[in-house]
C-alpha cells in the first residue's frame, strides 16, 4: 500500500538532479484564517498554480517533478469551498512546454487501509463524511483527469505496486510520449 509521497520519493532517487515541487497547504487552517474570503482563498490558488509555469519554463534542460499540480486545486476548491475552478489556461501553457500529467489511483480496498490507517493516527477528517468522502475524492480527481486537456497524462494504478515498481512505470510511460 504506497501512496503519492513515496512514490515521488521514489522517483526523486531516480532523478537526483531534478527539480522537486510540492504544493500543500488546502487544509492548513493559517491560510484560511488569513484569507478569510473565499472568493481571495479560490484567487490565491489559482494564482500560485499560475506562477509555476514560469518555473516549468525557465528549467528546460533538467526534469521538473511535481507533486500535486492543479487537480488537487480542482478537487480540494470543489470539496472544501464549493467553488468550480478553470485551469483551461494553465494546462494551454502546460502543453506548449509538454508537461506531463499523471494520477495516482488505486481501488477501494486499498483506499479502505489507508483510511484506517488514517483513523489510527487521529488525522482530522476534513470531509467529514466517514470513508465515502474518501471515494468521493478519488472519484473527483479520476473526473479532473478526464477533463483535462493535458496533452501527455496517464493513469498508474498503485493499488498492487511498491512505490519503486509505480516510479518504474512513469518513468517507462514518460520516456515513450
Amino acid at each position: 500500500m504506497v501512496g503519492k509521497s513515496q512514490i515521488f520519493s521514489a522517483l526523486e532517487k531516480k532523478y537526483v538532479h531534478s527539480v522537486a515541487l510540492t504544493i500543500h497547504g488546502y487544509c492548513r487552517p493559517e491560510i484560511q484564517k488569513e484569507i478569510k474570503n473565499n472568493n481571495n482563498l479560490v484567487k490565491y490558488f489559482k494564482n500560485r498554480l499560475l506562477s509555476l509555469v514560469s518555473i516549468f519554463k525557465n528549467f528546460q534542460y533538467e526534469e521538473v517533478l511535481f507533486n500535486r499540480l492543479h487537480l488537487t486545486d480542482i478537487v480540494y476548491c470543489r470539496l472544501f469551498l464549493n467553488v468550480e475552478q478553470n485551469y483551461k489556461q494553465l494546462e494551454k501553457n502546460l502543453n506548449e512546454i509538454s508537461v506531463g500529467l499523471v494520477l495516482l489511483d488505486c481501488n477501494n480496498k486499498v483506499l479502505q487501509k489507508r483510511y484506517e490507517e488514517r483513523k489510527k493516527t487521529n488525522k482530522p477528517e476534513p470531509w467529514g463524511k466517514g470513508f465515502i468522502s474518501v471515494i468521493e475524492k478519488r472519484d473527483m480527481f479520476r473526473q479532473a483527469f478526464k477533463e483535462s486537456q493535458i496533452k501527455k497524462k496517464i493513469i498508474i494504478d498503485t493499488s498492487t505496486t511498491t512505490a519503486e515498481e509505480a516510479a518504474e512505470k512513469i518513468i517507462e510511460w514518460w520516456k515513450r510520449t
